[in-house]
């Protein structure tokens, strides 16, 4: 199956690339503990590539250098700096990946509780419209208690009709 063609308010019409990589960025500032709880759970679903961009702090360095040491296979680190901060730093990891990636953004205070099947999502969007995936906790949780009201998800029709896609290019952000 051909993958879509559409044309989203940022570009011209162009066509997906066919998907053929799962790759996560994660965000990380002060919590170590956090981020490898989140590793540790990312862990069963085999993934390929993690980059995590950190701010760092000094008092956790070492253990943001042990949580390097033990997901070394899969993780790569980019720490901000003056020199080197968030917009920059997280643009330099999205050129760094090819046009056939499939992106999941995460934040290190989650916790994967079953494993993501990337061959799966990558078949689903390579031969579907799918454009997006929601991994919400549970449908019935509906409620923001950060903000104190409803936080209901838009229905389904409104995310994916006419069928998008958005292609990142530096220009856009």
């Amino acid at each position: 199956t051909t993958p879509p063609t559409t044309t989203t308010p940022h570009h011209h019409t162009t066509t997906r690339p066919t998907l053929t990589n799962h790759v996560y960025v994660c965000f990380s500032k002060d919590r170590p503990f956090q981020l490898n709880s989140l590793l540790s759970s990312l862990k069963s679903s085999n993934p390929t590539s993690v980059h995590v961009i950190i701010a760092p702090n000094k008092k956790y360095n070492k253990s943001y250098a042990k949580i390097q040491q033990t997901y070394q296979t899969f993780l790569h680190t980019h720490y901000e700096s003056p020199n080197k901060p968030f917009k920059p730093l997280l643009l330099a990891v999205l050129n760094s990946l090819p046009p056939e990636t499939l992106l999941t953004f995460l934040v290190d205070d989650i916790l994967i509780l079953d494993p993501i099947n990337s061959p799966n999502l990558l078949h689903l969007f390579n031969t579907t419209p799918t454009t997006h995936c929601n991994l919400r906790l549970h449908p019935s949780i509906t409620y923001n208690y950060n903000q104190s009201r409803l936080d209901l998800l838009p229905p389904s029709s409104l995310l994916s009709s006419p069928p998008s896609f958005y292609t990142y290019s530096p220009s856009s952000l």
